[in-house]
């Protein structure tokens, strides 16, 4: 047997019922037994989560026992009752024999299951002594204790998932906040050039030449913004991402334009290609192709400068996969954890900041294509790997909306 210190989430679930030291004793002072114990019960292992212990037999809260050395096992196997008034070592079967070996003379241990009816543990109960564990009135007792446990337990759970759900509710809310606050500057800064344009213009016509292609990229900024925004709606408040996929022979086309767009936009990034395309894949190229574009900006952005940013593809007949790697500051496990959730973004300067969704909005377009976005970290090494079906599986039609 042993102990620790370190308790499992089971063990602390237990510790935090109101007054189960108090059941324990008074399942201890009702029923005769000197020793009584909420224990979680698994298919390997039997632990103690909360014990009363009246006759010294040496279990803590923490204490664990090879499944095979309780007769808890059976307990869970049949999802009822084992009662054994008065142990008989020598003859009695195994039963007796494990009980005999602990110097056990009566024993009890009812299940106790959750209202949904999902098996926890047991409420065990035993004396060194005889004591009539056999009637009906301590076998009430400890199905009574044993179904206010579980009760217990259940509410105990929602209790901690709705205060987890407020959490990360709030913690959106304040994402959600910043969010509006970096659009309105995303938006106005791009704005207030496109009018500053409009007046130099309007004084000096003859720069028209020069003006009109930097006003086309600022609203070009402009309008990723706001495509960039309305997906986030789309997916949060409305029906998903809508898919228009269609079979494409060679994606590598469209996936070689963002590919020389962001290269253009980043003349001192060094982007190196190895494309592999060779089998028809079903998908919306245009939501591929914004997936790739995410992932490119994201390596530039937080990617050491100079170093090189790899894209690659595998193109297989059953599963079309493509990959940016960059080198950078290594990633935080926690910040990995979050990656994919909305309003996150890494510590680049100000002036390269976004309004974190890229990598939402491509994970969300992966789960679109029943695919996953994923990230793998060795050293400096960052990867970002897109995975999905070369086609749709039976029965789905292309551009559906996803689930």
């Amino acid at each position: 047997m042993t102990g620790d210190t370190s308790f499992p989430a089971e063990v602390t679930a237990v510790q935090e019922i109101p007054g189960v030291a108090t059941v324990l004793d008074a399942v201890c002072r009702t029923t005769g037994v000197s020793f009584a114990a909420i224990a979680h019960v698994t298919e390997s292992r039997w632990i103690a989560c909360a014990v009363e212990d009246h006759a010294d037999f040496g279990i803590i809260p923490g204490s664990r026992l090879p499944i095979e050395q309780t007769l808890c096992r059976d307990v869970r196997d049949a999802c009822a009752p084992v009662v054994i008034d008065n142990v008989i070592a020598a003859s009695g079967g195994y039963q007796h024999q494990i009980l005999g070996s602990f110097g056990v003379r009566s024993y009890i241990s009812v299940p106790i299951t959750l209202p949904d009816g999902q098996f926890f543990g047991t409420l065990c109960g035993f004396s060194r002594e005889y004591c009539e564990v056999g009637s009906k009135k301590t076998r009430e007792i400890f199905r009574l204790f044993a179904e206010l446990i579980g009760y217990n337990l259940q509410s105990l759970g929602r209790l901690h998932q709705s205060e987890a759900a407020l959490e990360d509710e709030q913690e959106l809310g304040s994402h959600r906040e910043k969010f509006i606050a970096v659009l309105i500057h995303e938006l106005r800064n791009p704005l207030t050039a496109i009018v500053s344009g409009l007046r130099l213009l309007e004084r000096r016509p003859e720069r028209l030449a020069e003006l009109v292609p930097q006003i086309r990229r600022v609203a070009a900024r402009m309008d990723n913004l706001i495509h960039t925004t309305l997906d986030f709606t789309e997916i949060r408040f409305g029906s998903g991402l809508i898919l228009d996929r269609k079979t494409a022979d060679s994606p590598c086309d469209a996936l070689n334009q963002i590919i020389e767009e962001i290269r253009t936009a980043f003349p001192e990034a060094d982007i190196r290609s190895e494309l592999e395309c060779g089998a028809q894949v079903s998908c919306d190229i245009v939501r591929l192709s914004q997936v790739l574009a995410n992932l490119l900006q994201n390596a530039v952005t937080y990617g050491t400068p100079g170093a090189p940013i790899i894209v690659q593809t595998v193109s297989r007949a059953s599963e079309f996969e493509l990959s940016v790697t960059n080198e950078g500051e290594p990633i935080a496990p926690e910040t990995i954890r979050g990656m994919f959730r909305p309003f996150r973004r890494g510590h680049a300067d100000d002036k390269q900041r976004g309004l974190g969704l890229g990598l939402y909005i491509a994970s969300e377009i992966a789960h679109a294509h029943g695919g996953t976005l994923r990230v793998e970290t060795t050293g400096r090494l960052t990867r970002f790997i897109f995975c999905m079906p070369a086609h749709p599986p039976v029965g789905k039609v292309d551009g559906a909306l996803p689930d």
